[in-house]
């Protein structure tokens, strides 16, 4: 039975449009003003996110709730959440687990699966360019840096510069026992000049990967689940470097990547996740059917853009590929921020590039950018899914 579930985070607009697929009455809270998340939901704008969450979530006193947009990185605020509002996720001592980079090291290390060196703040390594700098509070691959640059903060540490494809892998665990729902492509800095080299801007689902790779994602996962009690949806980030797959974080909660998988499994994986929290039990067959190809890229401003009457409407004539997390129209967005999310299905993945391309043209026309924008994204994401297929 149905009943209002609450989601906040930084960007909700898709756990929204999926617990509104599943019959529940969403009520909401985030960062961006997107007219396609009211529609569907009953929302408030947060203006100090996210210290604002718990007084605006007392707008829906008792509805349970569950989080996006890694706001696992402030368990403060989970935790003022929580005294009104029944949790549907993970817990602060989950949290305080996997969100703790030596400790997944230490886990990886002891059951003697793959793992990537780490260093603290302050035990600067000598060969810095083999290194990265990490904000232990994460999100989308933003701040991080090369070791050669600035030294390690205190809120920062030092971990092994990993070449290979970023992958992601989506589970779903009932605190004891998880399955891997699958692995995707992800895309980084795809965006021209684009300062964050890790920066997130979108993935493609499904990713074929060798039977050895993907039985060590799905050990790495369960491990996890076994060691932290991690319940209902998850995702994890890692570099397949030579077929390994090298563990980066832990997102505990529907991730963005999420409803590229309910694209091609055809169905809300909310309500999975509510029950696996709720009752301790997993839903999901091991054996589902996929069809197709889903792709998501996440479009930021090449410059300040005022948001058209008709922005909506620029790809009607673009089959296989909608916007969402659509801001209104006469909106101004600045510099570098996001846009909009482009949504592309395809029946495979050589179908996808060519509507990328004019999808993008498209975009770029409505809202007034340099057409060579579009060429330029449109290559820089042909050169990394050509990684995936080759």
């Amino acid at each position: 039975m149905s009943f209002p579930l609450l989601i906040v985070g930084a960007s909700v607009r898709a756990a929204a449009e999926s617990a509104h697929a599943a019959g529940y009455p969403v009520k909401a809270i985030d960062l961006f003003n997107d007219r396609d998340l009211e529609e569907i939901a009953d929302f408030r704008l947060s203006a100090q996110y996210p210290e604002d969450l718990p007084q605006l979530a007392s707008n829906f006193p008792d509805v349970p709730y569950l989080y996006t947009g890694a706001l696992e990185n402030y368990p403060e605020v989970l935790a003022e959440l929580s005294v009104n509002h029944p949790l549907i996720g993970n817990r602060p001592g989950t949290l305080e687990k996997i969100r703790n980079p030596f400790w997944l090291f230490d886990l990886l290390q002891s059951a003697s699966l793959p793992s990537i060196n780490l260093k603290i703040h302050d035990d600067c390594p000598t060969d810095l360019e083999k290194w990265l700098i990490k904000p232990f509070r994460s999100g989308h691959g933003m701040q991080i840096r090369n070791g050669s640059g600035t030294p390690a903060q205190r809120d920062e540490y030092y971990q092994e510069l990993k070449h290979g494809l970023s992958v992601g892998a989506i589970f779903l665990a009932d605190g004891q026992q998880c399955q891997l729902i699958g692995c995707h492509r992800q895309f980084t800095a795809l965006h021209p000049n684009s300062s964050q080299s890790y920066h997130f801007c979108g993935a493609v689902a499904p990713l074929p990967l060798p039977d050895k790779t993907v039985k060590t994602i799905t050990d790495i996962g369960e491990l996890l689940t076994q060691e932290s009690s991690l319940r209902g949806l998850f995702g994890c980030d890692f570099i397949v470097s030579e077929n390994t797959p090298f563990l980066l974080e832990v997102n505990p909660r529907y991730t963005a990547a999420t409803e590229l998988w309910e694209t091609v499994l055809n169905r809300s994986l909310i309500d999975d996740h509510i029950v696996a929290c709720q009752q301790g039990v997993l839903p999901m067959k091991p054996t589902r059917r996929i069809s197709g190809v889903s792709l998501k890229l996440i479009l930021y401003a090449p410059q300040e853009t005022v948001v058209t009457n008709y922005f909506e409407e620029c790809l009607n004539q673009v089959e296989g590929a909608r916007l969402a997390d659509l801001p209104a129209p006469g909106n101004t967005v600045s510099t570098h921020d996001p846009v909009c999310t482009l949504l592309v299905v395809g029946a495979i993945i050589q179908d996808i590039p060519k509507t990328v391309l004019t999808s993008l043209r498209a975009i770029a026309s409505n809202l007034g950018w340099n057409t060579q924008f579009a060429t330029d994204l449109s290559e820089k994401f042909s050169s990394q899914i050509a990684e995936n297929i080759a």
